[in-house]
């Protein structure tokens, strides 16, 4: 059985779906010392391990496979798997090695079968030669990328759809069918394996679909300092690890109304309307706090266009002080612009006082990009 140190002081959303208290049961067995990791078997009760062991693997097999975990997620957020109406899932993944975005795609895939559509589907997962023992160079040098523990635990864990790997190399290497597809609904629901790696189609997805049918996964162990709301607020956030701290998942404008109702609930005004007045100028504070916190943590999203992005920028700063200075809207934009647009734009100096002028720099930039992409698109004729 796995020794969790310091099991007993974590946080309660720390190993949330495990069963903690059998672990913790596990370490306090008579004859098990932590300095030095010894069992003193004079002491140790086998029969109270092995039973431990046994309700331990009992619940992982009904509680922890990847099927499981996914049928967790589909009940969460109340997706009809039992429905009469045909599924069609759009996985987001990408090629690169990630556990949890690996060990998802297999519950996934072992769920809707051929109604799971895969969009950049890892190689490795489905076919991985075992006709020769592989160091890290040969792995990195076959796949393109080193693979965590040479693949132990995932690597051919899809073997047996090999067909649907190569039906989704064919038929999604075209980005535009995808995008086709998420703009008339075709998908039942779309879940993205690894969004802090790859939001490639979010901006998109949020668009056309509603919160409930969009699953965001986030197994990265990098990061954890890095602000998830802008994504949290649009779709089901499943998250590793999640902070005791949790609250910075919830949207400022939802922290406003929880806050308004607590401050009804303890003040000691009698007179309704100066309790009213109270809660007014309450109010009109905590939503200039709440938008100054969105726009601080409003970042350009990978496939967002930079004009969608200046605009949303400008709204904000404009409901947060209709007085404010183009230099200072300008400041707000360069903080969390697209890097490379960052870049590009610094290069015009007459663009950087005026929100117009800058505007109109962002849109030839941007216009210079997608011609760029569109040149080195391989031709479909």
């Amino acid at each position: 059985m796995p020794f969790f140190d310091k099991l007993n002081t974590a946080g309660n959303y720390t190993l949330s779906l495990l069963p903690k208290s059998i672990l913790y049961e596990a370490q306090t067995i008579p004859g098990v010392t932590r300095y030095n990791m010894s069992i003193n078997h004079q002491l140790f009760d086998r029969n109270q391990y092995n039973l431990l062991l046994h309700r331990l693997l009992y619940f992982a097999k009904h509680r922890l496979t990847t099927v499981k975990i996914v049928e967790y997620i589909l009940k969460t957020i109340k997706y009809p798997i039992k429905s009469s109406k045909k599924h069609s899932v759009l996985y987001i993944s990408h090629e690169e090695c990630d556990y949890m975005k690996e060990f998802m795609l297999h519950g996934f895939t072992r769920i809707f079968e051929e109604n799971l559509y895969v969009f950049k589907p890892p190689k490795y997962m489905y076919e991985y030669p075992t006709s020769n023992m592989w160091n890290q160079a040969e792995t990195k040098n076959y796949f393109k990328q080193p693979l965590a523990g040479f693949g132990y635990g995932y690597k051919l864990s899809l073997k047996n759809y090999v067909r649907l790997y190569e039906r989704d190399k064919k038929n999604l290497h075209d980005e535009t069918i995808i995008e086709k597809n998420i703009k008339a609904k075709n998908y039942s629901l779309i879940v993205f394996g690894s969004i802090i790696r790859n939001n490639k189609f979010f901006s998109l997805t949020i668009k056309h679909y509603e919160r409930s049918r969009i699953v965001l996964i986030d197994g990265e162990d990098d990061l954890k300092h890095k602000d998830r709301s802008e994504y949290a607020k649009w779709g089901t956030y499943f998250r590793r690890e999640i902070p005791d701290n949790c609250d910075t998942f919830i949207h400022p404008s939802e922290d406003v109304e929880r806050f308004l109702k607590s401050i009804k609930n303890i003040t000691k005004a009698n007179d309704e309307s100066e309790n009213q007045e109270i809660l007014e100028i309450a109010r009109g504070k905590l939503i200039s706090s709440a938008e100054l916190c969105k726009l601080k943590q409003h970042i350009q999203l990978h496939d967002e266009l930079v004009t969608s992005y200046i605009d949303d920028v400008i709204n904000l700063c404009r409901e947060i002080d209709p007085n404010i200075s183009d230099s200072i809207i300008i400041q707000h934009l360069m903080n969390r612009v697209n890097l490379d647009f960052k870049k590009e734009i610094s290069r015009h100096n007459s663009c950087m006082n005026v929100s117009n002028e800058f505007l109109k720099c962002a849109k030839i930039e941007q216009d210079l990009y997608d011609t760029f992409e569109k040149s080195n698109q391989p031709s479909t004729s």
